[in-house]
């Protein structure tokens, strides 16, 4: 069911957002359910070929729901100022999230690299960023140092 909310919510957007709102402004209920179906099945086929390579090269759906949090976590706090709070910017807000997400991956990387995970030998890797530590680590970069910038630039700006 999370499958098929994620492709009805894509060809959604494409057939309103994009197809009749910039491509065809004129087009018919007919034409947009066209351009729905023909989403679904592309965004289909695609997610099914990309869960394929990454299976094959040793991603787990466990590792890309944590590295998740270190990719996007960074726009949680700015988003949620920006809706709750009256003098947060728009710059504060797309400042903390880009420098929130360059903090956490870095820090991410920083982590697994210094952690050696056997016999001393350092490294980046799918399981060397794959560790409980590193994830903890960069999850928390992303939401905490996005928060602090966006506060920080809000008074600023």
């Amino acid at each position: 069911s999370t499958g098929a909310a994620e492709q009805i919510a894509v060809s959604s957007l494409v057939a309103y957002d994009i197809y009749r709102t910039h491509i065809n402004p004129e087009c018919t209920g007919k034409q947009i359910i066209t351009v729905s179906r023909v989403v679904i099945v592309a965004f289909g086929l695609l997610m099914g070929v990309l869960g394929i390579i990454l299976n094959k090269i040793g991603i787990s759906l466990g590792w890309l729901y944590l590295a998740m949090g270190n990719m996007i976590g960074s726009a949680v706090i700015p988003v949620a100022m920006s809706i709750s709070w009256k003098k947060c910017s728009g710059i504060a807000a797309v400042t903390g999230a880009v420098l929130g997400l360059i903090a956490s991956i870095t820090t991410w990387l920083l982590f697994a690299y210094l952690d050696p995970v056997s016999e001393g030998v350092r490294e980046v890797s799918i399981a060397s960023t794959g560790r409980d530590a590193q994830m903890l680590a960069g999850n928390l970069v992303a939401i905490l140092f996005s928060g602090f910038v966006t506060t920080v630039m809000s008074f600023i700006y």
